[in-house]
C-alpha cells in the first residue's frame, strides 16, 4: 500500500488573464483530491498547509502539535475567517464552524497524547515519555500550550496544577533555558527558543 501524499503547488495569475498549470504528480483519479484555491492574500496557503498537516499519518508529538497548531492561530484572525468563508464556497458560518471541529478534534487528539509523552524531567519524548528529552520537542509542546490558553483554550484542569503537565514545561523550560559551556549553535537556539517563551509567560531569566 502506498503512503497518503500530499502535494501543494503556488503560483501567481496576472490580472484579466488566464493560467495553466499541471499537476504535481500523476495520481490515479479515483484516488485522488485537487483542490485550486485562488485567492489575493497569501493566507489562502493556510488551507492546503493545515489539511496537509492535519491528514498526515504520523503520530508523533511533532506532528500532533503541528496538526493542531494553524487551526488554533488562525481561529480568531479576522481575515482568516472572511478568506476561510469564500474558499470553502460553502459560506462564512459553514466554513467557521468546520474550522472550529476541525480545532476541536485535533485539541483532543494532543490532550489525549500528550501526557503519555512527557518525560519523568517534565521535557517531552519523540514517541513516548520513555524516550529522552528533546529540547526542541520541549519548547515546541510549552509554545503550543502557551497559545492555546492566550487563544481561550481551556486546558484540562489536571496540567495546571502545581504538578501538572503544563506547570512541569514551565519548569523544564526554565532548565532548557539555562547556558552551558559546552552548548554549540543548535543548542544555543534551543535556549534562545526557551527564553522567548518564558519571556511571553512573564518569567524573567
Amino acid at each position: 500500500m502506498t503512503a497518503k501524499q500530499q502535494f501543494i503547488k503556488v503560483g501567481e495569475v496576472a490580472s484579466n488573464k488566464q493560467a495553466e498549470t499541471e499537476l504535481p504528480a500523476v495520481l490515479f483519479p479515483q484516488s485522488r483530491k485537487q483542490t485550486a484555491l485562488i485567492s489575493p492574500a497569501p493566507l489562502v496557503l493556510a488551507q492546503g498547509i493545515s489539511s496537509y498537516l492535519g491528514n498526515y499519518d504520523n503520530l508523533c508529538t511533532e506532528q500532533i502539535i503541528s496538526a493542531a497548531m494553524p487551526n488554533l492561530l488562525f481561529a480568531n484572525n479576522p481575515e482568516y475567517q472572511s478568506l476561510l468563508g469564500v474558499l470553502s464556497q460553502v459560506g462564512d458560518t459553514q466554513a467557521l464552524q468546520a474550522n472550529k471541529e476541525q480545532l476541536n478534534k485535533n485539541l483532543l487528539r494532543v490532550f489525549s497524547l500528550l501526557p503519555e509523552r512527557q518525560t519523568t524531567d517534565d521535557g517531552f519524548g519523540l514517541w513516548s515519555g520513555l524516550d529522552g528529552n528533546d529540547a526542541f520537542l520541549t519548547a515546541y509542546v510549552a509554545h503550543f500550550l502557551i497559545e492555546a490558553q492566550e487563544h481561550g483554550v481551556k486546558l484540562p484542569a489536571a496540567w495546571i496544577t502545581p504538578n501538572g503537565l503544563f506547570n512541569k514545561a514551565v519548569s523544564a523550560l526554565e532548565r532548557l533555558s539555562r547556558p552551558d559551556s559546552s552548548d554549540d549553535l543548535p543548542m544555543l537556539r534551543q535556549r534562545a527558543y526557551a527564553t522567548y517563551l518564558l519571556a511571553r509567560l512573564g518569567t524573567s531569566t
